[in-house]
C-alpha cells in the first residue's frame, strides 16, 4: 500500500512545498484531529508527494519515518523538537501555523518537477487535499513517473 499527499497552492507554492521536501524530507502535515486522514502511513511505507494548484505536479516520493515520540496521537508525525530547524524553514518558505507545526517526515527521498497531464493528471485529481490511499494497481506507475 501507499499514500498520497496532496498538497494545495495557496497557502504555500509547489516550489516552497518542493524545496522542504528537498531540505528535509518534511511535509508539512497537520494532526489528524485538526484534517482528518482519509489513509494512515505505516512506518516504512512509500509517501509520495503531489500539489493540485493550476495543474498537478508529482513533487517526490519517499518512505515514511516513525518518531519515537507519540504525538498528535501518531508515532508519525514530527515537529521542531524532533527534527530542528524544520519549522523555521516552513515558515521561510511561507507555512504559517503554531510553534508546534507537524511533519510528515520521509527517508530515501526521490525528487521530481514533473506537470502532470493526461490519465495520470486525471488520477492525481481524484484525490482531496492531505492524505489519501493510492490503489496498489496505481502505485507502480506512479513510482515510475519520479
Amino acid at each position: 500500500m501507499a499514500i498520497i499527499y496532496i498538497a494545495t497552492a495557496p497557502p504555500v507554492p509547489r516550489e516552497q512545498t518542493a524545496a522542504l521536501l528537498k531540505e528535509y524530507g518534511a511535509i508539512w502535515c497537520p494532526p489528524p484531529s485538526l484534517r482528518p486522514w482519509k489513509g494512515t502511513p505505516s512506518e516504512r511505507e512509500i509517501t509520495v508527494l503531489g500539489h493540485r494548484g493550476e495543474n498537478c505536479v508529482l513533487l517526490g516520493a519517499g518512505v515514511t519515518r516513525s518518531n519515537s515520540r507519540f504525538l498528535f496521537n501518531t508515532h508519525l508525525l514530527w515537529t521542531n523538537r524532533d527534527l530542528p530547524g524544520v519549522r523555521t524553514r516552513a515558515v521561510e518558505l511561507g507555512y504559517a501555523g503554531p510553534p508546534n507545526m507537524s511533519f510528515l517526515v520521509l527517508d530515501d527521498v526521490c525528487t521530481a518537477r514533473l506537470d502532470v497531464s493526461g490519465e495520470i493528471g486525471r488520477f492525481l485529481d481524484k484525490f482531496t487535499p492531505g492524505l489519501n490511499v493510492v490503489p496498489e494497481n496505481s502505485v507502480e506507475r506512479l513510482l515510475r513517473l519520479l
